[in-house]
């Protein structure tokens, strides 16, 4: 059941959005409840094979499609609304209120739009929490950038089945 939390999320208009390749439902709730206090205005965008398990809220939008993950987080970006786009793996749990936030204000730091900010893992899989300092190694995955510097760039190489593939912007 839906939360008036949720509601509220899902009308404001997202900053973020955070595009997924999925294929593990089972995990997106965890990713769901680690997200919701986040103070960045987001939206998820999963795309993959399998269809939600139970509940998710109305900021979580799911796409079929059986294509691999780097062709099917292009697709979400497609269907993103955020001014921002993050790439996330399916099941992640992010910990802290504003992980989202600083990535943000990192990437407004550069006055770049084709700026590319990368993550810093403090801790380990699967609880995450990005950190501004520049602690812990950079991670292969969750960089923030431009929607529209993406979708121009025509997304990363649809091809590409690895990690790093914002190497390939």
């Amino acid at each position: 059941m839906s939360s008036l939390e949720d509601e509220k999320m899902a009308r404001e208009e997202p900053l973020v959005s955070i595009i997924c390749a999925g294929k593990r439902p089972g995990k997106w709730g965890a990713l769901c409840d680690s997200l919701k206090v986040q103070q960045v205005p987001f939206e998820i965008i999963m795309v993959g094979p399998h269809p939600p398990e139970g509940y998710v809220p109305p900021w979580f939008h799911y796409w079929y499609s059986q294509v691999k993950p780097h062709q099917a987080q292009v697709a979400a970006a497609t269907f993103a609304r955020g001014k921002l786009l993050c790439y996330f793996n399916d099941d992640w749990v992010i910990k802290g209120t504003d992980s989202l936030g600083k990535l943000v204000r990192e990437w407004e730091a550069c006055r770049d739009e084709s700026a590319i900010v990368a993550p810093h893992m403090s801790g380990s899989h699967p609880y995450l929490s990005f950190t501004s300092g520049k602690q812990g190694p950079l991670l292969p995955f969750g960089d923030i950038f431009s929607r529209r510097k993406f979708l121009d760039r025509g997304g990363w190489d649809r091809r590409f089945i690895g990690i790093y593939a914002s190497n390939d912007l």
